[in-house]
């Protein structure tokens, strides 16, 4: 039997070899070669629940290849089994059986479910003890010990793999809707595509229009203009053309395109037509999703061959509408999945819950402030939202604990911006964000963390969520504070301009606050101008005395 202190340093052991692995095998095995040493047994296994419900053994000690490879428990039967549905450890005493007119002894036995979020992932079993007897109310609590950190080793395992299976998943659509698509944005295909009809079938007037379902605006279906030219704002802004009225609405609604002469009469709109007009579907798998106008031709009336060519340039238009529309959804869905991924993470903890939403949402208002390009403003939204994904990593009694960190606990918990550069390191769409993911604690004083970087060494987007997360800290409630109110907050980070922070980042963030920008993402109202200036005005006074 193993004394208290050989129990503690494999605890000890154990909890750390979890913490540092995301492999589940290899901290299984440690586990079980743990509770086969301290409880003194021949045999034990740690058994997964597998996708029909069974019980199978992932790793073995004592035990025959033949039957590790053939054991196959249905929840309920057996005593692993019963573990296993009730959620209960058992205890099974040592004794004999008549099996085959013959009796067999069975060991004392000990079976304990591995719970993690109240779900069992599986059973931890020990058995045939090397001296007899039968496991006391000790053994059981360290077994339980160890089977939680065996369900703690499992579920950081599966939620390291959910994340990087998702984003890599993600990554994939992203490429196919970049590839679909010869733009980003749909309205730039549009006006490439209407600036090119005009161009080559010589028409001074054009437009493109869309087909709207009527639920944005409660009405019924109808045709807007999305990209015009040669055509007052005021017309476009205002247009909506029902589907079945003028030449473009019986166009939307039949599908067939119609040309009208110059000087021609269009009996069922009563209007005379001053040049000649061309109007085609946008058909998108055989449905109509918008129409091209193209008015103003400088030759009287369309030849043949434009009105072909203008069918051609239709048939393109509607092609880059599906595209654009594909890229955007899977651009929306991408975002999407990547809040999901955020949003997990902060749920472990109740006091961060929301944290990484609003640490984006500041850190996109900062890099707006900053004069940014998209793609950078873009880049550095979804480094925020993804900046913590690291805590994945750090066990719940640190992550989780009710009060201020030990420095051996903080320690560890440094290790999270690390951690969060290498789960998302395999994306390869997500690649540009990694540096806002690792140095977002880094401090322009060179006092910050992984790696001490200096002033504007520090990567950019990393300066920007330095801010946007720390004002978010600073204004979220913790374990051992309330939330600090919001002048307070901001006396902090100008306090500490030139020596935590960015100067131009903070100087940033306080022109979102003045403009009140931010009163809809941290819920303290409309005074943004009058915190600001009372912030300002603090670190004033306090520099003068």
């Amino acid at each position: 039997m193993a004394d208290d202190g050989q129990r503690l340093a494999a605890l000890q052991e154990v909890a750390l070899a979890v913490n540092a692995s995301l492999e589940p095998d290899r901290v299984l095995a440690l586990i079980l070669d743990h509770g086969c040493r301290l409880l003194g047994t021949r045999h034990g296994s740690v058994m997964l629940l597998d996708a029909d419900q069974r019980l199978v053994i992932k790793v073995a000690h004592g035990l025959p290849a033949h039957v590790i490879a053939a054991t196959r428990v249905p929840l309920g039967e057996g005593v692993a089994g019963g573990a296993a549905q009730s959620g209960q450890t058992r205890v099974l005493p040592a004794g004999t059986v008549e099996r085959d007119g013959r009796r067999v002894r069975l060991p004392a036995a000990l079976c304990v479910p591995l719970l993690a979020d109240g779900q069992v992932l599986g059973v931890l079993n020990l058995s045939d003890r090397r001296a007899g007897g039968e496991f006391g109310d000790d053994d059981r609590t360290l077994a339980e010990l160890l089977g939680a950190q065996a369900a703690l080793a499992l579920r950081n395992a599966r939620l390291f793999e959910g994340v990087r299976a998702r984003a890599d998943a993600l990554a994939a659509l992203n490429d196919i809707g970049r590839a679909l698509s010869g733009s980003l944005r749909r309205d730039e295909v549009l006006q490439r595509v209407l600036d090119s009809a005009l161009r080559l079938l010589r028409c001074t007037r054009g437009s493109l229009m869309l087909v709207s379902s009527g639920d944005d605006d409660g009405g019924a279906p109808h045709l807007r203009i999305v990209v015009a030219q040669g055509l007052p704002t005021k017309v476009v802004v205002a247009t909506r053309t029902p589907l079945g009225e003028g030449i473009a609405g019986r166009v939307a609604l039949t599908g067939k395109l119609e040309v009208l002469a110059e000087g021609a009469v269009d009996a069922r709109s009563v209007s005379r037509q001053r040049s000649g007009t061309l109007c085609l579907p946008l058909k998108a798998k055989e449905h109509v999703v918008g129409v091209l106008n193209l008015s103003g031709h400088d030759g009287g009336d369309f030849e043949p061959d434009e009105v072909e060519l203008g069918v051609t340039l239709a048939a393109q238009a509607a092609a880059a509408i599906e595209n654009a529309q594909l890229y955007d959804d899977l651009q929306d869905q991408f975002v999407h999945s990547i809040r999901v991924i955020a949003n997990a993470i902060d749920a472990r903890d109740p006091y961060t819950r929301g944290h990484s939403e609003r640490v984006a949402a500041y850190a996109l208002l900062i890099a707006t402030e900053l004069g940014l390009d998209e793609e950078q403003v873009e880049d550095i939204y979804h480094a925020g939202l993804l900046h913590d994904v690291g805590k994945i990593g750090i066990r719940d009694n640190i992550l989780l604990k009710d009060g201020r960190l030990t420095d051996e606990e903080f320690q560890v918990m440094k290790l999270h911006p690390v951690k969060s550069e290498e789960i998302i390191l395999p994306v390869k769409q997500l690649r540009a964000i990694l540096p806002g993911l690792r140095h977002h604690h880094e401090r322009f004083s060179a006092l910050g963390y992984p790696d001490g970087l200096h002033e504007h060494a520090i990567p950019l987007q990393a300066r920007v969520i330095g801010v946007a997360d720390t004002y978010d800290a600073m204004t979220s409630d913790r374990p051992y504070r309330k939330a600090l109110p919001r002048r307070v907050a901001l006396e902090e980070l100008v306090k500490n301009r030139g020596l935590q922070f960015d100067p131009a980042c903070v100087n940033a963030f306080l022109a979102v606050v003045a403009n009140g920008s931010i009163a809809a993402i941290d819920g303290q109202g409309e005074s943004g101008a009058e915190d600001v200036a009372a912030a300002l005005a603090a670190v004033e006074r306090a520099g003068s005395v």
